[in-house]
């Protein structure tokens, strides 16, 4: 999938799925608490979440951490992610049975909306903020984040690109 629809259009179709999926869940949690169905329509959205997480967000974090980064940051950059993920797990360790608890906030489901919540945001930043870098070399990524050309306009200077590779200017 990577090397036919590129790394942000999974990722970003990925959030979408999962933002998608979380109101879903949410959405049901409103009904009937006591029905059987619920339950059953609850659990399918959130193994569709667990899908379309494993399939896409999951393991492309782990192409796009390393690649997108310039060469000179590029160890500093995965450092610094890797310890934002691991805080992220310990306060999402520790909130999430305070939601799910029912001696505790009692969300139940509705937790879903929360975390959608933080979907959408997560999708707005990788919207402007992550670059499609399918077929570019380390090189060709470091002179788009020297241009200082916008994340989401990395695949269209690909023109442009392959043009200044021909010039003495890109060989220095």
């Amino acid at each position: 999938m990577i090397n036919r629809f590129g790394r942000r259009t999974i990722f970003l179709s990925g959030l979408t799925g999962i933002f998608i999926s979380l109101l879903i869940v949410g959405f049901i949690s409103l009904g009937p608490a006591s029905s059987t169905s619920v339950s059953w329509a609850i659990g399918a959205f959130l193994l569709i979440f667990t899908f379309i997480y494993d399939s896409t967000v999951g393991p492309l974090t782990y192409v796009i951490v390393p690649e997108a980064p310039s060469s000179r940051l590029r160890h500093k950059t995965i450092v610094i992610a890797r310890n934002a993920y691991n805080i992220t797990c310990i306060w999402t360790g520790v909130i999430t049975p305070y939601m799910l608890n029912t001696t505790a906030w009692n969300w139940g489901a509705k937790a879903g909306f929360f975390w959608a919540g933080s979907t959408a945001l997560c999708l707005v930043w990788a919207y402007f903020r992550i670059p499609e870098t399918k077929g570019f070399t380390f090189a060709e990524i470091d002179l788009l984040f020297e241009e200082g050309v916008s994340a989401r306009n990395f695949s269209k200077t690909r023109d442009e690109l392959q043009r200044a590779e021909g010039t003495a200017e890109y060989r220095q």
